[in-house]
């Protein structure tokens, strides 16, 4: 099946993911763990992100490294602006967290600057892991692994019939993810079914056969950027059919719509429409 990315390059459209008005205004901060200050980023919501460089320091290796890691571990950054007017790439705590992982698991921690144990290493790692406050209702932990991390997206308003509407939110890399809330409400259903946080809601996510990933994503809504967690479109039609064998009549004909033309092809269309507006 064609990705949405391919799709996107063969229609030759320019997506601005960013532009100067809506990169999120960050003021100096800082984390704090027992007697280590890490200088860092906050977002207008409270979440702390921070820069290339401060990772550098922090994982005592050079910028150049940092970023080869973050690239070669497919580690989503977000984009901001910076104190002095600039724009840089920021990574939340949990990618700090999962940086220094692979250096205590390779034994490259023993001489830094720090001079943790294994144990305060741990400690500080989970501490760093723990998730930021995001403005949406959190899925199943018992099935659904929310340590993801957080990555900006577009978001794209798909109408069909039947006044079903779909907030489809759109990655840089083309991937397109829907929000718990979204997914829900386009079928008329409560996102609180999603995250009943039971074992035995999650027995039955297994055996939907569900991917277990979420995303933690911003998006710009009206000026104002929101934190909301995601499920892949694979995901959401499995969930869909769920709902359509137990006689959801907005589930049946948004399944019957999506097998007639998928989610990748109307975001591209869309996409197209609003670049020709331009």
């Amino acid at each position: 099946m064609t990705s949405i990315a391919n799709l996107i390059s063969q229609c030759h459209l320019n997506i601005s993911f960013h532009s100067d008005d809506i990169y999120p205004q960050v003021v100096l901060s800082k984390f704090t763990w027992r007697k280590i200050f890490l200088p860092a980023y906050k977002l207008p919501n409270g979440v702390l992100v921070m820069s290339e460089r401060q990772l550098a320091k922090v994982v005592y290796q050079s910028k150049q490294d940092v970023q080869k890691f973050l690239l070669k571990n497919h580690l989503q950054g977000v984009f901001v602006r910076i104190p002095n007017g600039k724009v840089i790439k920021s990574y939340t705590l949990p990618t700090l967290a999962f940086y220094l992982r692979q250096l205590l698991n390779n034994g490259r921690l023993s001489f830094h600057r720090f001079a943790l144990t294994h144990c305060q290493w741990e400690d500080f790692i989970f501490d760093l892991l723990i998730p930021p406050t995001i403005e949406s209702v959190a899925p199943n932990s018992y099935f659904f692994h929310s340590n993801s991390f957080l990555t900006s997206a577009k978001s794209i308003q798909l109408e069909f019939d039947n006044d079903i509407e779909l907030e489809v939110l759109v990655f840089a890399s083309g991937e397109c993810r829907i929000s718990i809330e979204a997914g829900m409400s386009c079928i008329g259903s409560n996102p609180a079914w999603l995250t009943d946080n039971s074992n035995k809601r999650g027995r039955l996510f297994e055996r939907l056969k569900l991917s277990q990933q979420v995303v933690a994503c911003q998006v710009l809504t009206d000026k104002v950027f929101k934190l909301v967690y995601t499920l892949g479109c694979a995901d959401w039609l499995l969930l869909w059919e769920y709902f359509a064998c137990h006689k959801n009549r907005k589930a049946i004909f948004l399944l019957r719509a999506c097998a007639q033309e998928n989610i990748a092809v109307r975001v591209v269309n869309k996409l197209g429409y609003e670049n020709n507006l331009a």
